[in-house]
């Protein structure tokens, strides 16, 4: 995954998924910092990982639309358009 990005840009993403999964760590219902590292995968383009970080934000905050939204169009990047239609 990282292969394809500059290195620059690999480090900064490395580091905010680190500093995010910290952070979760401490305060794992947070539907905010789930969003957050949820749209850094996005930018990674790593919908698996993008998918389940905003399933843990929608089941953080339920009335979060972005992250049923992102965590629809993850679903949709990865091919599963039923489950992406459910959401």
């Amino acid at each position: 995954m990282f292969q394809d990005l500059p290195e620059a840009a690999s480090r900064a993403f490395s580091q905010a998924i680190s500093g995010y999964r910290k952070r979760i760590q401490e305060n794992p219902r947070s539907a905010p910092l789930h969003f957050a590292l949820g749209s850094v995968y996005v930018e990674m383009r790593n919908f698996t990982e993008a998918a389940e970080s905003f399933r843990l934000a929608v089941a953080s905050d339920p009335a979060n639309l972005q992250a049923h939204l992102n965590l629809a169009r993850s679903l949709e990047a990865q091919g599963q358009l039923r489950e992406a239609q459910e959401v």
